[in-house]
């Protein structure tokens, strides 16, 4: 539950911020929408948190950041990443999933699609592919993912993304 609830937090609040404005176009880049076995779900809000820097084998510094998004009927998906960068945001690029305890980079090493507050509704990310590109503010994610069980969820985000820096949290934690 531990697992579930801080991340879920951290979406839930840095989320809390952001909202289309009615001139946002967006041209056709994403639907703002993602389908899970035939259902189809409207991404409301989107957002990444900067959790710091990690280390991986091969004593690469690598940047954890945190995808998430608020779907309709309090559904979230959320996606944690490795990135190459020290930029602390979503750069563009494909990210591809890892089932390694330490991800390389430009990977996604974690994630979860659940319904708000309903721990039981809980489906682990098996396998992803994202494709992000950035145009000043806005971006574009394409998502290719599977769930637990070999569901599929596909779709698309075109928008701004909230942005939180959790990083001294982190540092506060690790020194206790």
């Amino acid at each position: 539950m531990k697992k579930i609830l801080f991340p879920l937090m951290m979406v839930l609040s840095m989320l809390t911020f952001v909202a289309c404005d009615k001139d946002d176009d967006n041209s056709g880049k994403g639907t703002n929408q993602v389908e899970v076995d035939g259902k189809t779900f409207k991404i409301e809000k989107g957002g990444q948190t900067y959790f710091g820097v990690i280390v991986n084998e091969e004593d690469e510094k690598l940047v954890n950041v945190d995808l998430g998004f608020i779907l309709e009927d309090n559904y979230v998906l959320d996606l944690e990443l490795a990135l190459s960068t020290e930029n602390k945001k979503l750069e563009k690029g494909t990210y591809t999933f890892t089932d390694k305890d330490v991800p390389a980079a430009n990977t996604i090493f974690g994630g979860e699609f659940f319904k708000d507050k309903d721990e039981d509704s809980l489906v682990e990310v098996t396998g992803a592919k994202i494709t992000v590109d950035v145009d000043g503010e806005y971006y574009t994610v394409m998502l290719d993912l599977t769930l637990e069980e070999d569901q599929k969820l596909t779709g698309s985000f075109y928008g701004k993304l909230a942005y939180e820096d959790e990083s001294e949290h982190d540092e506060e934690e690790t020194e206790e």
